[in-house]
């Protein structure tokens, strides 16, 4: 992960990316959401007895990001081995807590361990020349709104040709707020390139370990960043 880290500093591409202190690196299996504390109790009993998958070798290798394309927003090592036992594993939790209700996931189990997050600049980019109030409004803009009211499209421009021209040369360029915001988003995109081209090219192999047991957690939010609570340890068979 140092490798990785080192590297995409050196490409010029490693702002943003907030990255998983190494205490807090886990696998998740199951994602529980939020649960109330009068349900936690039953979710833990029913989640005691071992369950019937056998004990494995667990081994990462292999750098990736979600999503697959566009903006990487996630960064994760990949399972060379021990897919099909954490699948499973995956399904009879599913199926223990199914009655406590969680519904089953909408779709396909995939393991991976995630590595690092990336927040996207160019919003907060395109965002920091307008004063609070506005940017307040326009927060539940979606893309292509914002984007819509970010131009005139050209039938507006070609309306406008007839003022005169002190104000068209007033009009013709953008602010420099504007021009900023857009070169920022120009920057991000290379960005983007640049983190997938590393990926791609950086070989990692973290070896392999002997899964026993998994463990549910309880993550807390705190200014350090989440902090996670063992509260059970599932053997497995």
């Amino acid at each position: 992960m140092e490798r990785l880290r080192a590297r995409l500093e050196a490409a010029g591409a490693g702002s943003g990316i907030r990255w998983v202190p190494p205490p807090n690196l886990h696998l998740t299996v199951w994602f529980l959401g939020e649960v109330s504390d009068a349900r936690t109790a039953a979710v833990l009993e029913a989640l005691t007895p071992p369950l019937r998958v056998p004990a494995f070798s667990l081994h990462l290798r292999g750098f990736g990001a979600f999503p697959p394309a566009g903006a990487p927003r996630v960064l994760w090592m990949g399972v060379a081995s021990g897919l099909p036992e954490l699948a499973q594993a995956h399904d009879e939790i599913g199926a223990r807590l199914q009655p406590w209700g969680f519904p089953p996931e909408g779709r396909a189990y995939s393991a991976h361990l995630t590595i690092a997050r990336i927040k996207d600049p160019s919003t907060r980019s395109a965002r920091s020349g307008l004063d609070p109030s506005t940017r307040s409004a326009r927060s539940g803009l979606d893309p292509s709104t914002r984007s819509a009211r970010s131009g005139l499209d050209p039938s507006t421009r070609s309306a406008r040709s007839g003022l005169d021209p002190s104000t068209r040369s007033a009009r013709s360029g953008l602010d420099p707020s504007t021009r900023s915001a857009r070169s920022g988003q120009a920057a991000t995109g290379r960005g983007h390139t640049t983190i997938r081209a590393v990926l791609k090219e950086l070989s990692a192999d973290a070896g392999a370990c002997r899964v026993e047991a998994l463990t549910v957690f309880r993550s807390r939010t705190s200014p350090r960043g989440a902090e996670y609570e063992p509260l059970l340890r599932v053997p497995l068979s």
